[in-house]
């Protein structure tokens, strides 16, 4: 094996566990906070979602980093390459290793666009596409705002609902049918050339979520009878292990880049694997791979920060979270 493509496949595997451990708590820390899930559990469930993700959805957007970012094209030769992806790998490891062990969530993909950034600019700027980033960067301005204007708003929705039973039948199909509708929308997007399509594959996946939630929580409603609190609870942790999945597979779909992007620059530049798709999805099974072995195993490093260290959670303030 080519010593380039060995260096490559290991840095992209590590910092794959590493985004694995550090952002499990992301799609589960709310649920285990609210003691809503085992911890064992809800990381298996986790893993298991998130290379589904990584397997379905992750070429597309493994496919913009690794050749949206910098223009690997403009370079002069494989080893130039090479040299500029395991460099953004390896920083992008060590930084995310560190907020691990500290116990800080953090954002890779952050990481890894600082990382091409700077191995652009030491080649030459001329190589970085800064359209690109400029959208990216815009986007990410919007994100938290939007995300704290949501929460608030759809905590103030639950909390009348879970007043009454009439409420919660129907909050249990609504939230149901968002809380799975939305990140796969998101994700498909990115992937699926025709919006239709995108909306109508979410939607088949909302209106799936959405017939399992209303059976579960009719079986929950008639074994607790009159216990409107009883019932309300279990309402929520229906609705938070559906939205913890579907977070899974958006992460998996999304984050896989993190790792398969650079890894698949590499292989592509070496000629490792014949053909542009195959060659990204080589990189791809790698890094779905190492996330999910990375979730599994070290997951629960952040889990505890964000499940129980930010803010005391119960199920219906989790699920809003």
């Amino acid at each position: 094996m080519d010593a380039w493509i060995a260096i490559g496949a290991a840095v992209a595997a590590f910092l794959a566990w590493n985004n694995g451990s550090n952002n499990a708590a992301n799609m589960i820390g709310t649920a285990v906070g609210a003691k809503v899930i085992s911890l064992r559990r809800a990381l298996a469930i986790s893993a298991l979602a998130t290379f589904v993700g990584a397997m379905m959805l992750g070429k597309y957007v493994t496919n913009t980093v690794m050749r949206g970012i910098i223009n690997i094209a403009a370079l002069h030769s494989p080893i130039e390459v090479c040299a500029a992806m395991v460099s953004v790998l390896v920083a992008a490891s060590i930084w995310t290793l560190v907020s691990s062990f500290i116990k800080v969530p953090m954002s890779v993909h952050a990481c890894v666009l600082g990382g091409l950034i700077g191995a652009g600019l030491a080649i030459g700027a001329h190589v970085v596409n800064w359209g690109v980033l400029a959208r990216i960067f815009i986007s990410w301005l919007f994100v938290p705002f939007a995300a704290a204007g949501f929460a608030l708003g759809m905590h103030v929705v639950i909390e009348r609902a879970v007043s009454s039973r009439r409420g919660l039948q129907i909050l249990v199909p609504v939230a149901s049918f968002v809380a799975v509708f939305v990140p796969i929308l998101l994700s498909l997007l990115k992937s699926v050339r025709v919006a239709a399509s995108a909306v109508g594959l979410a939607a088949a996946a909302g209106l799936g979520s959405l017939a399992i939630a209303t059976v579960l929580w009719r079986r929950a409603a008639a074994k607790h009878g009159e216990d409107l609190q009883r019932v309300s609870e279990e309402a929520m942790k229906i609705l938070l292990i559906e939205a913890a999945i579907a977070m899974s597979f958006s992460f998996g779909s999304n984050d896989v880049a993190n790792s398969a992007g650079p890894f698949a620059a590499i292989l592509y530049s070496k000629g490792a694997v014949s053909g542009v798709e195959a060659t990204i999805m080589a990189a791809v099974a790698v890094a779905g791979s190492f996330l999910a072995v990375g979730i599994v195993s070290w997951g629960s490093c952040v889990v505890e920060t964000v499940g129980r260290g930010i803010t005391l959670l119960c199920p219906s303030s989790a699920f809003v979270s």
